[in-house]
């Protein structure tokens, strides 16, 4: 494991496209099976270009020395964190990701932005692993830098869940199930904060 370079963008966005074709977000985003690894490679090549890379964190796994990315995870720090200005530019810029679906994800977006706690924070807006690797503690590695740091820092972490059996991994780490909430008949999804330490 690896903090991502700026020049990899294109390639953690596929790796991260591999790990969630499957996400109940993703599908419910993307909604026709034969675009979507192609969306959500757009979709993760943005955020990563015009907000991770340059604003926040990113670690990277692979599966060799010289393989393939096979993992990352996605981490803004409470200095780059702004709601308005971190998110804003994200509809505009992927209005040809979404097409049909530009005005979902718009709201969805809002919904989520409103949610986030209002004292400094990590966030984790993604972490996956390829499916033929999961289980196997590359989730774990890829978020423990930043947890680490949380709890030098005394700084909180939040994230969104979107898979119900993901929220005891999450559980494991820490974190604690802050509310649950559903959008416009899409999946559920847990919003989850994890206090400097780890939950109480």
């Amino acid at each position: 494991m690896r903090q991502g370079r700026p020049g990899e963008a294109a390639a953690i966005a596929t790796a991260l496209a591999g790990a969630f074709v499957t996400d109940p977000v993703a599908t419910h985003l993307f909604p026709d099976p034969t675009t979507r690894r192609a969306q959500l490679e757009r979709f993760f090549g943005v955020q990563l270009r015009h907000s991770y890379l340059p604003r926040g964190e990113v670690f990277v796994c692979a599966a060799s020395t010289t393989g393939p990315l096979v993992g990352a995870s996605l981490w803004l720090p409470p200095s780059a964190f702004s709601g308005k200005v971190t998110f804003a530019l994200w509809p505009i810029l992927l209005v040809g990701v979404f097409g049909r679906r530009f005005g979902v994800a718009r709201r969805l977006g809002a919904v989520l932005e409103r949610q986030h706690p209002p004292e400094g924070h990590y966030y984790l807006g993604t972490v996956g692993v390829a499916p033929d690797r999961q289980r196997q503690g590359l989730g774990s590695a890829l978020i423990a830098p930043v947890l680490e740091r949380c709890d030098v820092e005394g700084v909180p972490a939040y994230l969104e869940c979107s898979r119900e059996d993901n929220v005891s991994f999450y559980a494991h780490l820490g974190f604690s199930v802050r509310e649950a909430i559903t959008f416009e008949g899409g999946p559920m999804l847990w919003l989850m904060d994890r206090p400097p330490g780890g939950a109480a």
